[in-house]
């Protein structure tokens, strides 16, 4: 597969494109199913428009999972050029200390995470603070960012471990390479049990 689209372009010379074969897949998809695909992902409903690529477009094979989700997110990048979607803003290592910044309590750590909704899989980026909460009697969490995409967990561990460096908190991400949607917790570790009490 030596074929290059013009969003990814041959960055370097071993780089293949990683939408060649969502493209090829595209190209047998009926045009009314291109039309519905296209309209799922303008509302945002990702994995409807997975499962609609995957029963609808008569490819034969049957389509697995990871193609149906590189084919929407080429997709989805294709719709953001044509200006039928509107790009969100990246959220950058400052927007997510002033989000943390906003909870007058002590950061203990930064943890990151696995989640997912109708739009598709996300990494969630959030800020553990000591406080008691519905998801634990001593910690809560308050999520700073959430990235998406085909290839979200680099930014993730990028932005997540700079959030960390500067709250002087440890980083959090057990299973970054596993799309585990009930992973460990931070707050389950030696390390949260040994945090001095206050």
């Amino acid at each position: 597969m030596d074929d290059y689209c013009d969003r990814c372009g041959p960055d370097a010379p071993e780089r293949l494109c990683r939408h060649g074969e969502a493209r090829t897949a595209w190209s047998m998809v009926p045009v009314d199913v291109r039309e519905e695909i296209d309209d799922l992902i303008c509302q945002r409903r990702m994995i409807f428009a997975i499962v609609a690529f995957r029963d609808r477009a008569g490819i034969e094979p049957k389509p697995g999972i990871p193609l149906g989700k590189e084919l929407v997110d080429h997709r989805h990048g294709i719709l953001i050029e044509q200006g039928r979607i509107t790009a969100p803003p990246e959220t950058t290592v400052e927007d997510m200390l002033a989000e943390a910044a906003t909870l007058g309590e002590e950061a203990v750590a930064v943890e990151a995470y696995w989640d997912g909704d109708s739009w598709g899989s996300m990494v969630c980026v959030c800020v553990i603070v000591r406080r008691p909460s519905r998801h634990h009697d001593s910690f809560d969490e308050t999520c700073l960012a959430v990235f998406r995409g085909l290839d979200p967990v680099e930014e993730a561990v990028q932005k997540g471990q700079a959030v960390a460096e500067r709250l002087g908190v440890p980083f959090f991400f057990p299973a970054p390479e596993k799309q585990d949607l009930d992973p460990p917790r931070w707050w389950d570790t030696p390390d949260a049990g040994h945090l001095p009490l206050t």
